[in-house]
């Protein structure tokens, strides 16, 4: 943010203080055995999931992603997605124990980002459908919980139905499955890089300072077919992952080893191939 307002020197202490904070975290919490974070240096013993997710996305983790990502599948999850933290606790503060060991929304969503992240879009997507799936086909089937209890179900009456934590998964199936994400302030320049993983249909709508933007793509036996709006004061830069070239309808074409594609504002049909 410091960069792009121009302020350069603040953005190079941000920078410093990045990295002395990432080599404090990797020097004091990173246990080399088990390939994970643990909770601090006095407790090497208790596992967080929010912590260890984070450190992926944050770039903490520097080439550990993998083995976090191992160890969290291993022995994090459950019928309902990742538990917050293995093993669980013996006791609790003021014996509060329904966070202890359960699939809470906002861990699971950062779990799942750093699983888009890493390119491990099945994986992103099972957890989605494990974790937020079960609250949104569950009573009352249209809001995500505060935290799903061990039975399935929640835990107690005043457990929240309706809860901002965990609302993370919408974002994530706009920014990595939809793919749609800004490059510049205000969607100025933003780009196209969908990971649908084993999903064959994806259309979806996200608003900008410019209008929105509208994506819809389609499996089909010639390639992966995508309709796009553009809006006007914008230019995207499309580039599915996995696909060499691409068509337009008119019958312009190109590969991505030159490059992503650039769109100008307008609606556009587009073909993608392997």
């Amino acid at each position: 943010m410091a960069k792009a307002l121009g302020l350069i020197a603040e953005a190079g202490e941000h920078r410093a203080s990045a990295a002395w904070v990432r080599e404090l975290i990797n020097r004091r919490l990173w246990d080399p055995d088990r390939g994970i974070y643990t909770e601090s240096e006095q407790d090497r013993t208790h596992v967080p999931l929010d912590a260890n997710a984070v450190a992926i996305l944050s770039a903490a983790a520097d080439g550990r992603e993998a083995r976090i990502l191992d160890f969290l599948s291993a022995h994090h999850m459950g019928p309902y997605g990742l538990v917050n933290v293995v093993p669980y606790y013996q006791s609790t503060t003021w014996g509060v124990d329904f966070h202890n060991g359960r699939a809470v929304g906002f861990p699971n969503a950062f779990a799942a980002q750093a699983l888009f992240e890493t390119g491990r879009d099945k994986g992103a997507l099972d957890l989605i459908r494990k974790c937020f799936g079960h609250m949104a086909m569950t009573d009352p089937a249209s809001t995500m919980w505060e935290f799903i209890g061990a039975d399935g179900e929640p835990e107690m009456a005043y457990v929240g139905l309706g809860h901002a934590w965990s609302a993370g998964a919408t974002a994530l199936l706009s920014r990595y499955v939809l793919g749609v994400r800004p490059t510049e302030p205000g969607y100025a320049r933003f780009a196209i890089r969908p990971q649908t993983g084993d999903l064959e249909r994806v259309e979806g709508r996200v608003p900008t300072p410019h209008g929105p933007v509208f994506v819809k793509l389609e499996r089909t036996d010639a390639g992966l077919l995508a309709y796009v709006e553009v809006p006007e004061g914008t230019r995207a830069e499309v580039e599915p992952p996995g696909y060499a070239s691409w068509t337009t309808d008119d019958g312009t074409h190109g590969d991505f080893a030159d490059g992503p594609l650039v769109l100008s504002p307008g609606r556009w049909c587009l073909l993608f191939e392997e």
